[in-house]
């Protein structure tokens, strides 16, 4: 054994004067095979089976049975002798042999090679017992290979526990990545809010983040769902619309938005007011109004649209809140409830799936959201096929204005 039974090895020397039995040992350098007439057996003793990788040297090297004495009386009455049993019971299974075991004040047992004991003599009594036993020459895949499939396993174990530790490393850098680039996205929402009459560049843009031109539109669009020139172009609607109700003028609100010229602004009417800049600024005169309330992932959303286009999509916690939003937006329209049509509702489950998929994360200010989600529907949008009848019917229809079908249809060419 590689130690002795008293103290462990090196510390033998030290104690050789203390009593004559203990002392240093080494471990044998070869097992010796017993022959029982034809068949060989390995022999053990005492703690001897505390050691796998040793007992397996004997069935390797063609012990078809094991025996074992072992001197268990300083065990006593305790639980030790049964701990001792049960340790000789795993050699047994991993080798797949009977094992004999003879003690003094021990457990005598037979142990068969699934581990059971199936033979047992009286404890602490003097005696002769016959117990059976069969040799066996087969070789499980322990005593071919040893201990190597331990030696991997623990080894493939401790990969993967760096591998974990090197993916948390890379995620925790990663979300304070994407945290960093979220306030960065924040922060520029709130200068191109600001500044949306300016011309703002993607380049100008990318600089305040500190990032390539190409990496901030991929991150913004990311965060956001929509392009900075698309947020932008939202924001200045939005604007437009302030304006048209406070300005003096349709043209100077117009140029005071940051507009160019006038024609611009007539170009996108029908696609973001859903009708004539003139007819907003006079809070809906002479126009009718359809509107449909359908929870989002995003929250309650009411959608609002004349026989032009849409006019109105905002968020809330409550239909009666958005609702009122909706009749101060536009005090002198004619507002209804659209039609609760299935080809509304097919039309609305299929832009909520489509807005569902974009990626939006939600830990942008509401107002931030919205602003991004009024830019996909309109997105959404122009991405009708040419020609898909159903899906203009379904708009027209299901907002109750039988006769906007083509207006529906020269909203999205226009808008492609």
């Amino acid at each position: 054994m590689p130690f002795g039974e008293f103290v462990p090895w090196p510390f033998g020397l030290l104690t050789k004067k203390v009593s004559s039995e203990a002392g240093d040992f080494e471990a044998g350098r070869n097992v010796v095979i017993s022959n029982i007439g034809s068949h060989g057996s390995g022999r053990s003793f005492v703690m001897n089976l505390f050691f796998p990788s040793y007992i397996r040297q004997f069935a390797a090297a063609g012990a078809e049975a094991l025996f074992n004495i072992s001197n268990d009386s300083w065990f006593g009455k305790s639980a030790a002798r049964y701990q001792h049993l049960q340790i000789v019971r795993m050699r047994a299974v991993e080798n797949h042999r009977w094992i004999l075991r003879a003690t003094d004040n021990g457990i005598t047992a037979a142990i068969d090679p699934a581990g059971r004991v199936v033979g047992a003599a009286k404890e602490y009594e003097e005696l002769g017992a016959r117990l059976p036993y069969r040799y066996r020459q087969d070789l499980t895949f322990y005593t071919r290979f040893g201990d190597w499939f331990v030696g991997v396993c623990v080894v493939l174990r401790w990969l993967r526990f760096l591998f974990n530790q090197s993916k948390n490393r890379m995620d925790r850098r990663r979300e304070q990545a994407e945290n960093r680039n979220m306030m960065q996205v924040r922060e520029l929402c709130r200068y191109i809010e600001a500044h949306c009459g300016e011309t703002l560049r993607l380049r100008d843009l990318a600089g305040r983040a500190g990032l390539s031109p190409f990496h901030f539109q991929r991150t913004f669009k990311a965060a956001i769902g929509v392009t900075p020139k698309q947020y932008a172009e939202a924001c200045r609607m939005r604007s437009l619309k302030t304006n048209l109700r406070q300005s003096g003028s349709v043209t100077e609100a117009i140029y005071e938005t940051g507009f160019g010229s006038g024609s611009r602004v007539y170009e996108r009417a029908d696609t973001r007011l859903g009708m004539t800049p003139q007819q907003y600024r006079e809070g809906g005169r002479h126009a009718s109004i359809s509107y449909v309330v359908r929870r989002t992932r995003t929250g309650l959303m009411l959608l609002g649209a004349t026989d032009r286009g849409i006019c109105f999509l905002q968020f809330g916690d409550q239909k009666e809140g958005l609702i009122e939003a909706l009749r101060e937006e536009y005090p002198k329209a004619s507002i209804s409830v659209a039609n609760d049509s299935p080809q509304l509702q097919d039309w609305l489950r299929r832009l909520d799936e489509y807005l569902v998929g974009d990626g939006q994360n939600l830990d942008l200010p509401l107002d931030v959201q919205a602003t991004a989600f009024q830019m996909k529907v309109w997105e959404y949008l122009q991405r009708i096929p040419y020609g898909d009848t159903r899906s203009y019917s379904a708009v027209a229809e299901g907002l109750g204005m039988s006769k906007a079908t083509r207006a529906v249809a020269r909203l999205a060419l226009r808008i492609a």
